[in-house]
């Protein structure tokens, strides 16, 4: 399967890194999306210069079509925004970007091109299938883009604009090959892989662990992280889930402490990040969630698989398993729980309930009861106990 113009899947070893996501969206944006339009409006010339593809007629509109989501997209992976919200916000970033001397305006010049591009242009042409008045498709400016601030209407030339996208991904791309800037790099893939998640997804990505596919209880598709448990794991903790099926590993908001955690409690002999979740069974560590699906709901059980869930433990039988946080634990016991050592066992695995790492749970937070679950599961691996479930 093509996956861009110039490469297959089979061109890649799964999972793709941070370059090979890279190069993958470079190649689409251009061969799919700004080289087509590019055609369209001012045709294709050899390099010798002699025109070899004719441009098309009244095409200035279909060009519009095609290129003005670039402003959009290309904001989020500018940001690593993973969300499918903020539309209107990220396409007038996306327009500073490629147009940084729009800073350079009045507020009131701005702002105005600004609502016009976007409502009547972006907008007319999505919902409509046509701009509105304000907006002028038009060859003969020496601009991309012309604002008449007096009868407030945008001068629009296809013919400049499409060239000027194609410089700015060229700089984009040259940045995000330099590796120097990690965080604009960190910011694309976290992007790129929110998009291949709710998108892109495709069986070979999920068979090579990139990420899991299967069938709800409704016969639905959802796509999820992978279980990560190994032969025989001395603990697994487990999540509510859900909102980690959107993203490139198990806790990767930069303000969950999960990672840091393992490492100070003396679990991991070093801090890893989230995209090295699959390296955790070396350590006798498993990870799963309760929610195996994209479509998180904080007021619904419905999607909850508890008994997957409690098949999966008594196949596996870790020694402890590990609720990060008592929402979990709550939805599969029915009750009201309290933090440490459970009363009931899960098959023949002994159940922790730790305070959630979370970023929005700080308040709750006490490392106490990690580090008694640290010094519990120590202690079953020095002894050789693997009896567990006994609350002893």
């Amino acid at each position: 399967m093509w996956v861009s113009p110039n490469y297959q899947e089979t061109d890649f070893s799964w999972p793709l890194t941070t370059d090979d996501k890279i190069e993958i969206f470079l190649d689409r944006t251009y061969g799919w999306q700004l080289d087509i339009a590019d055609q369209c409006i001012n045709g294709k010339r050899s390099p010798e210069g002699d025109i070899i593809v004719q441009p098309i007629d009244h095409s200035g509109f279909a060009v519009l079509n095609i290129v003005l989501s670039y402003f959009e997209m290309i904001a989020k992976y500018q940001d690593g925004f993973t969300q499918h919200t903020k539309s209107e916000y990220y396409f007038k970033q996306g327009l500073y970007s490629v147009f940084p001397d729009l800073k350079k305006q009045s507020s009131t010049i701005a702002d105005n091109l600004l609502d016009i591009l976007y409502y009547g242009c972006r907008c007319g042409l999505y919902h409509g299938g046509m701009t509105d008045t304000s907006i002028v498709v038009t060859g003969e400016t020496e601009f991309p883009l012309v604002f008449d601030s007096h009868e407030l209407r945008l001068k629009i030339n296809p013919h400049l604009l499409v060239p000027a996208l194609k410089l700015h991904l060229a700089e984009y791309g040259a940045m995000l090959k330099d590796k120097t800037n990690t965080v604009l790099r960190q910011n694309h893939e976290k992007r790129f892989d929110f998009d291949a998640l709710t998108r892109m997804g495709s069986e070979r990505e999920a068979r090579n662990g990139y990420y899991s596919t299967y069938r709800d209880k409704e016969n639905r598709r959802v796509f999820a992280l992978p279980d990560v448990l190994g032969e025989k794991p001395s603990v697994v903790f487990c999540n509510i889930g859900g909102r980690s099926s959107q993203s490139s590993g198990y806790y990767t908001d930069s303000r969950n402490r999960f990672w840091i955690v393992l490492f100070r409690i003396g679990l991991i002999p070093n801090t890893l990040s989230p995209k090295e979740y699959r390296t955790l069974p070396k350590y006798g560590i498993g990870l799963t969630e309760l929610n195996k699906t994209s479509r998180f709901n904080n007021k619904s059980d419905s999607e909850y698989d508890l008994e997957g869930f409690r098949a999966k433990i008594e196949q596996y039988s870790p020694a402890v398993v590990a609720f990060n946080g008592k929402r979990a634990a709550q939805e599969l016991y029915g009750y009201s729980v309290h933090y440490g050592l459970q009363p009931e066992p899960i098959g023949n695995s002994t159940v922790f309930v730790l305070p959630s790492t979370s970023g929005i749970a700080r308040k709750y937070w006490n490392e106490w009861y990690w580090r008694e679950l640290a010094d519990y599961v120590k202690s079953r691996r020095t002894s050789g106990e693997w009896e567990v479930g006994s609350g002893e």
